[in-house]
C-alpha cells in the first residue's frame, strides 16, 4: 500500500486544525511555528502550545476516533507533512504488534511471568514502556512508596 502523506504549506493565521472538525490527518512540522489553541469555558481561545520544527500533532483525534480537541494555526509560515488516517493506522499498527512481539518474547523468559496466560503476558507487552538509566543511578529507594513494577531486560 503506497504510503499517503504529503506536503502542506499555511500562510500566517491559517488553520491546520480545528477543534470539534473530525480528525483526518495526522501531521509533522518540517518548518515554522504551528500554535496550538483550546476554547475555554467563556468562549475565548488559549494558547497551551507551540510546536516546532519535528514535532508531531493531529494523532489522537486518529487513533480515538474523536473530534479535534484543540486548533492549531500557523504563525507566519508554515510547512507539514500530512499522512492521510489509513496510512497512519497501519504504520500506527505494524509499530505496536512488533512492540508486542519483541516484549511478548522477553516476558516469556521472566520466570515469575510464566504461569501467565499468553493473553495476560500480550496485555503486559502492550503496556511495557522502556526505561534507560546510566550506571549507579538510583531507581528505587527503601521505605519510598512504590508506582512501578520493572523487570531487567539487559545490565551493560
Amino acid at each position: 500500500m503506497p504510503s499517503l502523506q504529503f506536503p502542506k504549506e499555511y500562510a500566517n493565521d491559517d488553520l491546520i486544525i480545528k477543534q470539534g472538525d473530525p480528525g483526518e490527518e495526522f501531521y509533522v512540522v518540517d518548518s515554522g511555528v504551528p500554535e496550538v489553541y483550546v476554547k475555554q469555558a467563556e468562549g475565548e481561545d488559549k494558547k497551551v502550545l507551540t510546536y516546532g520544527e519535528g514535532d508531531a500533532f493531529g494523532e489522537l483525534a486518529l487513533m480515538y476516533n474523536a473530534p479535534r480537541a484543540a486548533t492549531v494555526k500557523a504563525n507566519g509560515a508554515v510547512k507539514v507533512w500530512a499522512l492521510d488516517r489509513l496510512t497512519f493506522k497501519v504504520i500506527l499498527m505494524d509499530t505496536t504488534m512488533k512492540k508486542r512481539n519483541v516484549y511478548k518474547g522477553f516476558l516469556e523468559q521472566v520466570d515469575l511471568l510464566k504461569s501467565l496466560s499468553e493473553y495476560e503476558r500480550l496485555t503486559i507487552a502492550d503496556s511495557l514502556v522502556a526505561e534507560t538509566f546510566p550506571a549507579n543511578h538510583e531507581i528505587i529507594r527503601q521505605y519510598e512508596a512504590g508506582d512501578k513494577f520493572y523487570i531487567i531486560e539487559r545490565v551493560r
